[in-house]
């Protein structure tokens, strides 16, 4: 039987890059490496990484774009990078992680549009692209994302009208004692705060 590795990293002081050698661990399922200040890159060689079904990189100090090759961790269910220095484009190979749950991408330098193909994820219920430097339209595509239970969208410098179709999300409703599910949007340099009961959409 073939071993499974976890390896936990997190809510240390570890700093400088990540060891390109970490891809050689083709049996990781869970990699924490969250609350340090690492550096650098995310090493291309993590598309090795093909049975990992969690990544944890959070408030690190990791710069560069997102490399392209994260698309081919295709058992990955979450995936969280938020409070870095990423840059560039949300990789569209991302769409390919059909089997994400929560993708957090905040705090980051991220720029360019959102991509379309998003709308791919179709298992995702956290996804969170707040606080980067994204601008253009909302893609009316993620309408379509079904399970949707959480979007933040907010303090980017997106534009546009918000689309109808983000009134088909019917998994935002009220949970855990009435409290309400929030989308946050930046159109047109204002914050604009949405809330969904259902279907139903009240601006606030």
């Amino acid at each position: 039987m073939t071993k499974t590795l976890r390896l936990f990293l997190y809510d240390n002081q570890l700093s400088g890059s990540i060891p390109q050698q970490l891809g050689n661990l083709t049996n990781l399922v869970e990699l924490y490496m969250d609350s340090n200040s690492l550096s650098g890159p995310i090493p291309s060689t993590f598309e090795n990484l093909r049975n990992l079904y969690k990544l944890f990189m959070f408030q690190n100090k990791l710069s560069s774009p997102i490399p392209q090759q994260i698309g081919n961790l295709k058992s990955l269910n979450m995936l969280s990078l938020w409070g870095n220095n990423l840059s560039g484009p949300i990789p569209i190979t991302i769409s390919g992680l059909t089997n994400l749950t929560l993708l957090h991408l905040y705090e980051n330098k991220l720029s360019g549009l959102i991509p379309n193909e998003l709308a791919n994820l179709k298992s995702i219920v956290d996804l969170e692209l707040s606080e980067n430097q994204i601008n253009g339209p909302i893609p009316a595509s993620l309408g379509n994302l079904s399970e949707l239970e959480i979007l933040y969208l907010g303090y980017n410098q997106l534009n546009g009208p918000i689309p109808a179709s983000l009134g088909n999300l019917s998994q935002f409703q009220a949970k855990e004692r009435g409290s309400k599910k929030e989308i946050e949007m930046n159109i047109e340099g204002l914050l604009a705060m949405s809330f969904f009961y259902g279907k139903t959409l009240i601006k606030k």
